[in-house]
């Protein structure tokens, strides 16, 4: 039987120095915000986690999240050898699922517009290729209730929230 011990140190170790590196807390901001917590470290157990002499505990690294406010950055270590990045979704958006029905719902809107297009130039349609004035409302209705959904969505993207994980090709606007 093959056992591998602590495999996720390396990643957590290079998480912590990652944090440290990008000037996101110090050892002592650190040590302080955990002890805070209850978890009694000093300046010197962060400095041996990430020299690597002592083994960075995993869930220190949810601390570590919290405490620089960048989840995406501190798990986005962990994440790179599988291919994938961390990014953020808009405020109030738990989950991709809400993305997604917001692009469904936007690709049911462009579909009713093309549908009212495809009508209203139909040259058996009641005023043959030109539009006729119930073709044209039908039209301005489909267009303003597209405007509304890009419009709402764009609101929802221009918030920040909860990291998700996603493969770099579609982190668009994720970090790299």
């Amino acid at each position: 039987m093959v056992t591998a011990k602590r495999v996720y140190g390396h990643l957590a170790r290079t998480a912590l120095q990652v944090a440290l590196n990008s000037n996101l807390c110090t050892q002592e901001s650190f040590a302080a915000y955990l002890s805070s917590l209850g978890c009694p470290v000093d300046r010197s157990q962060i400095s041996r986690w990430a020299s690597g002499l002592d083994h960075v505990p995993g869930d220190v690294l949810v601390h570590l999240a919290q405490h620089t406010g960048e989840p995406e950055l501190v798990f986005g270590v962990l994440l790179e050898p599988l291919g994938c990045s961390a990014i953020r979704l808009p405020e109030g958006m738990a989950s991709g699922r809400e993305v997604t029905r917001a692009a469904l719902d936007i690709g049911a809107a462009v579909g009713r517009l093309q549908s009212e297009v495809a009508i209203s130039i139909d040259p058996d349609g009641d005023a043959g290729t030109a539009l006729s004035a119930s073709e044209r409302a039908a039209l301005r209705n489909n267009v303003r209730d597209l405007a509304q959904q890009l419009m709402d969505l764009d609101r929802d993207l221009a918030e920040t929230s909860p990291v998700r994980v996603v493969t770099p090709k579609r982190a668009v606007g994720g970090r790299r």
